[in-house]
């Protein structure tokens, strides 16, 4: 093809390079790939890593969007199953390439390192003798990491530090024979209970857990260390079955702590403690939660739930106010989540409640359509049920206007156990323990 340019005094003739103009093509068709699928990658990195017990925010939210906002009759897509969890309840913990849970092989207690995009194990860390407590067999806490180690906490209160890239052990106590704890016994008899439930919380450069007993409920050690930064000297209660929840009152940073006796709420940087009420929760197990300057804590055993209002007196010293109690909210250890405004929780009876956080008004309650204690996580403007006794998972709307189902189904090969590993959502995918199996569903649209 031929050019002409007017403009010149003298007839030029410009031939187009066809295969010029092919490559530059190309080179704009990939820039443009490239650009969107690195846009892509960007977005799902900046999604907080999930590296300790019910995410970054302790509040068991999801920070995924944009998924299935209802599931097929016979699941997410299934990306993959694997094995080799042994026994025990504790959840996942994720940094970069690698996810963290504990498990109990022959009576020994292990964290295990796998590949979050296979499940391949990639090494276990022995952290001590494992086994039954109360009746049941294996770990409960879920082990924590700051990118540069790991820590993790077993039944038996064997607490332990490795490094997160090779699995080495950088040091190792136990919680009752070099830290006097003590744990909250059965009704049935004083030397019997389920061991330490609680999974250790990374604050900067403390690791906080929960011994309990008379030199402190609460310890904050060196992460890097093991050493005893402080204990919570004046809040003695036992340990019970619950996690230390960071919050920020009237923006003060301080550790929420709930106990068999009281919730407390103590100053990071010393262990004082900074308000306190009472709360004869026997046997609690599910933490607390806060939003709004008010704290809602739940347990079973005839306590129910009690909302405290969190704030400063006119001498500026902290206080907390009773604002509602309702015996029949008894959340045993399935956990209870806000969102916008509201609860949504499990009763001990079975039934899913949605109340107002600030008034404790029932919304609403559902319980036949789910014929079980469900355990619940929550992402993208929903809430993810996990039945105790079948497994089975349900998708449901969080919104307080009526309960809305929008989907369940069972992953295959049930174990004979409860299921009382909470699901979990990160990166887009869907993580499930049952026992020695993890499962990982694709909920991206």
């Amino acid at each position: 093809m031929t050019f002409f340019n007017q403009n010149s005094s003298t007839s030029m003739k410009q031939t187009v390079n066809w295969v010029d103009i092919g490559v530059r093509f190309a080179l704009l068709l990939w820039a443009i790939v490239f650009v969107q699928t690195n846009v892509f990658h960007v977005a799902v990195a900046q999604e907080p890593e999930w590296t300790e017990w019910k995410g970054p925010n302790r509040d068991g939210k999801s920070f995924s969007t944009g998924l299935l906002d209802h599931w097929p009759k016979a699941g997410p897509t299934l990306l993959w199953k694997a094995a080799g969890l042994g026994e025990g309840y504790s959840n996942f913990a994720f940094y970069d390439d690698k996810m963290f849970t504990e498990g109990d092989f022959d009576g020994e207690c292990y964290v295990i390192a796998m590949d979050r995009e296979n499940g391949r194990i990639l090494y276990k860390i022995h952290i001590g003798p494992g086994g039954e407590l109360g009746g049941y067999f294996g770990p409960k806490s879920t082990p924590a990491t700051d990118g540069t180690y790991l820590f993790a906490l077993n039944q038996q209160g064997y607490l332990l530090c490795a490094k997160l890239e090779t699995g080495r052990t950088v040091w190792s106590i136990n919680l009752h024979t070099e830290l006097g704890g003590r744990v909250t016994p059965s009704k049935a008899a004083a030397d019997i209970h389920w061991g330490y439930a609680e999974s250790p919380l990374v604050d900067g450069n403390r690791l906080l857990c929960i011994p309990g007993g008379t030199d402190g409920t609460v310890a904050a050690l060196d992460k890097t260390t093991g050493k005893v930064l402080w204990r919570s000297k004046d809040l003695t209660d036992l340990a019970s079955y619950t996690s230390i929840v960071p919050i920020t009152v009237d923006g003060v940073p301080m550790y929420l702590v709930l106990t068999d006796m009281s919730v407390t709420g103590l100053r990071p940087e010393t262990g004082e403690i900074l308000w306190h009420a009472d709360f004869p929760g026997y046997g609690v197990c599910s933490d607390p939660v806060y939003a709004d300057g008010v704290v809602f804590a739940s347990s079973a055993y005839n306590v129910g739930a009690v909302a405290y209002r969190v704030q400063k007196n006119e001498d500026g010293m902290f206080m907390a106010t009773e604002i509602y109690a309702d015996k029949k909210i008894d959340n045993k250890h399935f956990g209870t989540i806000y969102h916008d405004g509201y609860l949504y929780t499990m009763t001990d009876r079975g039934s899913l409640v949605c109340l107002e956080m600030k008034t404790g008004q029932v919304q609403w309650e559902e319980r036949r359509r789910l014929r079980a204690r469900c355990a619940i996580g929550y992402v993208d403007g929903h809430l993810i049920l996990r039945a105790e006794n079948s497994g089975e998972l349900i998708l449901v709307a969080a919104t307080p206007e009526k309960y809305v189902e929008q989907g369940r189904f069972t992953p295959p090969d049930r174990s004979d156990q409860n299921a009382w590993t909470y699901p979990i959502v990160v990166r887009k995918k869907l993580y499930v323990r049952d026992q020695d199996t993890v499962y990982c569903y694709d909920l991206a649209q």
